[in-house]
């Protein structure tokens, strides 16, 4: 007998974690969305998630749940619309050094929820970009770097899973998609009938061509093909499947078969591109040296590598030049310009932006350029601690 097809629904409730820089919304479960519903009109609801007391306000502006346990509180928010609930899923995120949280691959963030439904605590994955070798602890929710020992945080959310997928081509020649927000603006940019749009991921720039369907990075004038897929019951259509599943979920540390040997860090290919030293690439990619080691390097790691000094003192300055850049929290950048903000103010929705950017923004808009909910005022508050912060940050960059 063929299970019930889940109907689609008039809202959806999603949550917000204030601590999370993304400051994306996440959906609740399926089961939770029905809770929530029935008890809104209470204003009031008790609930728990795995196991943790929770208690939903929805007379407040904004809505939040408190966890009862440790006072901490999140807003909420429900939103009407045609939600297909079916495509309601889990997806596993690690948290980076700036507390961004960011997807684990399609197959990782499958492989550890197996291991949690199978009440399996401890699970072991290799990048395959990177020939990383990790251990998860999913008791801790940790993951630990094999050589390094290195520990970060982990975390499994509700995300609502889209019809469509917008992905780039990566230096393997797979496709891999795009991080949850850019899906959201390459699609609406896409449904506008636009011609171009530009995106900011992990503080680093791309001009998107939809007619060419080519992505552009700014800094390095690097180009990669993009593509549009179509997902119908979890399958690509045409047929094109951007992160080939591994024979076994709990065997990742053997390479893939039938794929060319790893190519190198894109990020670190891109700078040695621009620096016009692309030579060097197949060195770093035999020592698998991604962007994020490279502020470690010294001239004595580079002189092992049989680098000429002139070359060893304009990739250390390259090097320097990048770690400062990524050193720069996101909140620092206005979300209209994605630029460093000079003169942040604060706006109804709770959101900072560079005055200009935002006072050209109402002029013609009255909705929120974050969330696209109506304004209630147009009022503007400097932000002054934000703008202490940014000019103490951008000082000691300088140093």
């Amino acid at each position: 007998m063929a299970a019930p097809a889940v109907l689609p629904r008039r809202y959806l409730w999603e949550w917000k974690d204030p601590n999370d820089v993304s400051r994306l919304w996440k959906p609740f479960s399926i089961e939770l969305n029905e809770e929530l519903e029935a008890g809104s009109s209470a204003g009031e609801l008790k609930f728990e998630i795995a196991g943790s007391p929770y208690i939903a306000h929805f007379s407040r502006s904004p809505m939040i749940q408190i966890n009862e346990a440790t006072k901490y509180k999140r807003e909420i928010r429900r939103r009407e619309g045609n939600f297909d609930h079916s495509r309601i899923c889990t997806q596993w995120q690690w948290v980076d050094d700036t507390r961004f949280w960011i997807d684990y691959d399609s197959n990782i963030s499958a492989m550890l929820t197996e291991a949690l439904s199978s009440a399996v605590s401890l699970v072991s994955f290799r990048l395959d970009q990177t020939g990383a070798e990790y251990n998860v602890n999913l008791k801790e929710n940790r993951q630990i770097n094999k050589a390094s020992n290195f520990r970060r945080e982990i975390r499994c959310i509700p995300v609502y899973r889209r019809g469509y997928s917008w992905e780039y081509q990566d230096d393997e020649g797979i496709f891999v998609p795009y991080v949850s927000d850019a899906q959201d603006d390459l699609e609406e940019a896409y449904q506008k009938k636009e011609a171009s749009v530009t995106l900011k991921i992990f503080k680093r720039k791309y001009d998107i061509d939809l007619n060419k369907m080519v992505q552009t990075r700014r800094a390095f004038n690097t180009k990669r093909k993009i593509q549009r897929v179509i997902i119908l019951d979890g399958i690509h259509e045409p047929g094109k499947i951007p992160s080939p599943v591994p024979a076994s979920p709990f065997s990742p540390n053997s390479p893939r078969q039938g794929f060319p040997p790893y190519q190198g860090d894109s990020a670190v290919t891109e700078l040695l591109t621009r620096l016009s030293l692309n030579e060097y690439v197949p060195t770093f990619a035999r020592e698998k040296i991604a962007m994020s080691d490279t502020h470690l390097l010294t001239d004595v790691d580079l002189e092992k590598m049989c680098i000429p000094l002139g070359h060893r003192k304009r990739l250390l300055s390259a090097f320097s030049e990048a770690k400062m850049e990524d050193t720069i929290p996101n909140e620092f950048y206005c979300p209209i310009t994605m630029e460093v903000m000079t003169d942040p103010v604060l706006a109804a929705d709770g959101f900072s932006y560079e005055r200009l950017a935002i006072e050209h923004w109402l002029q013609t808009r009255h909705v929120s350029p974050m969330t696209n909910d109506p304004l209630q005022n147009a009022t503007l508050t400097p932000n002054r601690q934000l703008k202490k912060l940014i000019d103490d940050r951008m000082a000691s960059c300088k140093h």
